[in-house]
């Protein structure tokens, strides 16, 4: 077998050249008929080459090549590139077993990456639902970065969306940053430009330079009191000129402040109004 260093995607070797600890307790099955080894040679995973031929093109063109390698002993192991915890998410995934939470930005960086390499759509699927929940929505940028690099248009924008909390010229977001293809940054540093944008040009409109008066619930409510306590000082104003006429005949009389009693304040312009003395 080559050194840990020089494995490219696999190797496949005679059990009894390397020491393994022991089998992964859901993959031991004596019914499988391949064998697979983690990188540090710790763990094998015993499966079946139907489940792999089926939901991997890797494995299934390694299969399909004639003679040799492409078609390993049950006293063999393929030994894969890939650490203990990786290759048991991806196992899980393609073998319908129940699934390990993916708990870090890293194990979902792992498992892609096998993924991608072993053709494995069906295992990216799972990774791909699963970023949209908890934990990943706390590191936007990273999985934003993840959902470009695979195309996932609807993700990205998801979390292009949350990453407006950050402040992108922040030392702390420099790695994510630069894990980003030029595209990817670029549009990002769009999506928040054009935010700053339209926010500047609200603070610029109505109600908050013009003077008008919001159109929120409040205000419909302090105007509406306003206008009924107008109607109920125009018709006291009525009342009283009518009541003037009568005593004096058909001279007109206007009134003047000292009739007033008193006066309010409109509660949006300040305008002094006044209140008719009954």
């Amino acid at each position: 077998m080559q050194s840990e260093n020089s494995l490219t995607e696999y190797d496949i070797i005679p059990k009894g050249g390397q020491e393994f600890s022991q089998y992964h307790p859901d993959f031991a099955s004596p019914d499988g008929d391949v064998v697979l080894g983690s990188k540090d040679c710790k763990v094998l995973f015993r499966t079946h080459s139907y489940i792999l031929k089926t939901t991997s093109g890797f494995f299934r063109s390694m299969f399909s090549l004639p003679g040799g390698s492409s078609s390993p002993k049950p006293t063999e192991v393929i030994y894969l590139n890939d650490d203990e915890k990786t290759l048991e998410n991806l196992l899980r995934m393609v073998s319908g077993l129940p699934l390990l939470p993916l708990d870090s930005c890293e194990m979902v960086d792992s498992v892609l990456h096998a993924a991608e390499n072993y053709e494995m759509p069906g295992a990216m699927s799972i990774v791909r639902l699963a970023i949209t929940t908890l934990p990943f929505t706390d590191h936007a940028l990273h999985m934003y970065g993840i959902c470009c690099r695979y195309g996932w248009e609807q993700e990205a924008k998801l979390f292009a969306s949350r990453t407006l909390l950050y402040n992108l010229y922040d030392q702390v977001h420099r790695e994510s940053l630069e894990k980003m293809s030029t595209s990817a940054l670029l549009n990002l540093l769009t999506v928040h430009r054009q935010r700053r944008e339209l926010l500047r040009q609200r603070l610029d409109d109505p109600p908050f330079v013009s003077g008008q008066p919001a159109a929120n619930s409040t205000y419909q409510f302090q105007l509406r009191s306003l206008e009924k306590e107008l109607e109920i000082q125009k018709e006291k104003t009525r009342s009283l000129e009518i009541q003037k006429h009568a005593t004096r005949g058909d001279k007109k009389v206007v009134l003047d402040f000292s009739e007033l009693e008193d006066t309010i304040s409109c509660n949006i312009c300040s305008h002094v109004m006044l209140v008719p003395y009954m």
